[in-house]
Protein backbone atom coordinates (compact mmCIF):
# COMPACT_ATOMS: atom_id res chain seq x y z
CA UNK A 1 0.00 0.00 0.00
CA UNK A 2 1.35 3.43 -0.92
CA UNK A 3 1.43 5.94 1.97
CA UNK A 4 -0.89 8.91 1.58
CA UNK A 5 -0.28 12.64 1.50
CA UNK A 6 1.49 13.90 4.59
CA UNK A 7 3.56 10.75 5.02
CA UNK A 8 6.92 11.18 6.71
CA UNK A 9 10.25 9.44 6.30
CA UNK A 10 11.32 9.75 9.92
CA UNK A 11 9.76 9.89 13.38
CA UNK A 12 10.38 8.97 16.97
CA UNK A 13 8.06 8.70 19.94
CA UNK A 14 8.75 8.98 23.66
CA UNK A 15 6.20 7.67 26.16
CA UNK A 16 6.41 8.95 29.72
CA UNK A 17 3.97 8.81 32.63
CA UNK A 18 3.42 9.97 36.19
CA UNK A 19 0.98 9.64 39.09
CA UNK A 20 -0.59 13.03 38.35
CA UNK A 21 -2.22 14.59 35.32
CA UNK A 22 -0.21 17.17 33.40
CA UNK A 23 -3.07 19.69 33.44
CA UNK A 24 -3.05 19.88 37.24
CA UNK A 25 -1.37 22.88 38.85
CA UNK A 26 1.40 20.82 40.46
CA UNK A 27 4.86 22.30 40.04
CA UNK A 28 6.43 18.90 39.37
CA UNK A 29 5.15 15.56 38.17
CA UNK A 30 5.02 12.72 40.68
CA UNK A 31 7.05 9.67 39.64
CA UNK A 32 5.06 6.53 38.98
CA UNK A 33 5.87 2.92 39.74
CA UNK A 34 3.27 1.69 37.24
CA UNK A 35 4.58 -0.36 34.31
CA UNK A 36 3.37 0.90 30.95
CA UNK A 37 4.52 -0.49 27.62
CA UNK A 38 4.89 1.36 24.32
CA UNK A 39 3.86 -0.69 21.29
CA UNK A 40 4.54 0.33 17.69
CA UNK A 41 2.79 -1.90 15.16
CA UNK A 42 4.83 -1.90 11.96
CA UNK A 43 3.53 -2.29 8.39
CA UNK A 44 4.77 -5.89 8.13
CA UNK A 45 2.36 -6.91 10.92
CA UNK A 46 5.04 -7.20 13.62
CA UNK A 47 5.04 -5.02 16.69
CA UNK A 48 7.98 -3.38 18.40
CA UNK A 49 7.92 -3.14 22.18
CA UNK A 50 10.94 -2.51 24.44
CA UNK A 51 10.26 -5.63 26.52
CA UNK A 52 11.04 -7.71 23.39
CA UNK A 53 14.44 -6.13 22.74
CA UNK A 54 16.30 -3.04 21.57
CA UNK A 55 15.65 -3.38 17.82
CA UNK A 56 12.90 -4.39 15.43
CA UNK A 57 12.97 -4.67 11.66
CA UNK A 58 12.07 -0.96 11.38
CA UNK A 59 13.00 0.69 14.67
CA UNK A 60 15.31 1.11 17.63
CA UNK A 61 13.80 0.93 21.11
CA UNK A 62 14.73 2.07 24.59
CA UNK A 63 15.10 -0.28 27.51
CA UNK A 64 11.87 -1.59 29.05
CA UNK A 65 10.64 0.52 31.96
CA UNK A 66 10.30 -2.62 34.09
CA UNK A 67 14.05 -3.18 33.77
CA UNK A 68 15.24 0.43 33.82
CA UNK A 69 13.00 1.64 36.65
CA UNK A 70 12.32 4.82 34.65
CA UNK A 71 8.77 5.85 33.66
CA UNK A 72 9.68 6.22 30.00
CA UNK A 73 9.98 4.14 26.82
CA UNK A 74 10.82 5.19 23.26
CA UNK A 75 10.91 4.14 19.60
CA UNK A 76 13.03 5.63 16.79
CA UNK A 77 12.37 4.75 13.14
CA UNK A 78 15.50 3.37 11.43
CA UNK A 79 16.81 5.17 8.30
CA UNK A 80 16.10 1.96 6.34
CA UNK A 81 12.48 1.04 7.07
CA UNK A 82 9.27 -0.20 5.51
CA UNK A 83 6.78 2.24 4.07
CA UNK A 84 3.22 2.05 5.32
CA UNK A 85 1.11 2.63 8.42
CA UNK A 86 2.66 2.57 11.89
CA UNK A 87 0.25 2.33 14.84
CA UNK A 88 1.29 3.65 18.25
CA UNK A 89 -0.44 2.41 21.37
CA UNK A 90 0.21 2.12 25.08
CA UNK A 91 -0.63 -0.80 27.36
CA UNK A 92 -0.91 -0.58 31.14
CA UNK A 93 0.82 -3.74 32.29
CA UNK A 94 0.95 -3.45 36.07
CA UNK A 95 0.88 -1.05 38.98
CA UNK A 96 1.97 -1.31 42.59
CA UNK A 97 -1.15 -1.54 44.74
CA UNK A 98 -3.32 -0.62 41.75
CA UNK A 99 -1.50 2.65 41.03
CA UNK A 100 -2.88 4.65 38.11
CA UNK A 101 -0.65 6.35 35.56
CA UNK A 102 -1.19 9.42 33.38
CA UNK A 103 0.64 8.84 30.08
CA UNK A 104 2.03 11.39 27.65
CA UNK A 105 3.53 10.74 24.22
CA UNK A 106 5.91 13.13 22.53
CA UNK A 107 6.00 12.65 18.75
CA UNK A 108 9.06 14.01 16.95
CA UNK A 109 8.93 14.58 13.18
CA UNK A 110 11.17 16.92 11.21
CA UNK A 111 8.26 17.82 8.92
CA UNK A 112 6.10 19.21 11.79
CA UNK A 113 6.18 22.92 12.61
CA UNK A 114 8.21 23.11 15.80
CA UNK A 115 9.35 19.51 15.29
CA UNK A 116 7.09 17.80 17.80
CA UNK A 117 3.59 17.21 19.14
CA UNK A 118 2.45 16.19 22.62
CA UNK A 119 -0.41 13.71 23.06
CA UNK A 120 -2.28 13.13 26.31
CA UNK A 121 -4.77 10.35 27.00
CA UNK A 122 -8.02 12.20 27.52
CA UNK A 123 -11.23 13.64 26.16
CA UNK A 124 -12.43 17.19 25.61
CA UNK A 125 -15.34 18.05 27.91
CA UNK A 126 -16.70 21.61 27.90
CA UNK A 127 -13.62 22.81 25.97
CA UNK A 128 -11.26 21.38 28.58
CA UNK A 129 -9.05 18.34 28.12
CA UNK A 130 -9.79 15.88 30.90
CA UNK A 131 -6.90 13.45 31.19
CA UNK A 132 -7.92 9.86 31.77
CA UNK A 133 -5.48 7.67 33.71
CA UNK A 134 -4.50 4.13 32.84
CA UNK A 135 -4.93 1.25 35.30
CA UNK A 136 -6.49 -2.20 35.49
CA UNK A 137 -9.92 -1.11 36.75
CA UNK A 138 -11.68 -1.88 33.42
CA UNK A 139 -9.21 -3.81 31.28
CA UNK A 140 -9.55 -4.97 27.71
CA UNK A 141 -8.82 -8.69 28.08
CA UNK A 142 -8.87 -9.76 24.44
CA UNK A 143 -7.22 -8.67 21.21
CA UNK A 144 -8.42 -5.43 19.63
CA UNK A 145 -10.86 -6.30 16.85
CA UNK A 146 -13.92 -4.81 15.16
CA UNK A 147 -16.16 -5.78 18.09
CA UNK A 148 -14.28 -3.59 20.58
CA UNK A 149 -12.33 -1.07 18.46
CA UNK A 150 -14.88 1.75 18.95
CA UNK A 151 -14.61 1.26 22.72
CA UNK A 152 -10.81 1.36 22.52
CA UNK A 153 -10.99 4.68 20.65
CA UNK A 154 -13.49 6.11 23.18
CA UNK A 155 -11.15 5.13 26.07
CA UNK A 156 -13.74 2.73 27.50
CA UNK A 157 -10.95 0.37 28.58
CA UNK A 158 -8.56 1.48 31.29
CA UNK A 159 -5.48 -0.49 30.24
CA UNK A 160 -5.13 0.44 26.55
CA UNK A 161 -4.55 3.69 24.66
CA UNK A 162 -4.67 3.71 20.87
CA UNK A 163 -2.70 6.94 20.54
CA UNK A 164 -2.34 7.53 16.76
CA UNK A 165 -1.18 6.23 13.40
CA UNK A 166 1.65 7.56 11.27
CA UNK A 167 1.95 7.16 7.51
CA UNK A 168 5.59 6.54 6.58
CA UNK A 169 7.12 6.72 3.12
Amino acid sequence: MVPGTGATSDFSVVLSWSKSATNKSATSKSPSTADLDLYVYEPNGDFAVPVNGAVSENGILSGDSYDTGVSSESYQLKPEHQAGTYIVLVHYYDGTAGESAYPQIQLYRTDLPGGSRTYLRGQIVDRTLNEIPMDNSKPLTQMIDESNFAGVQKLDYSNIWYAFTIEVK
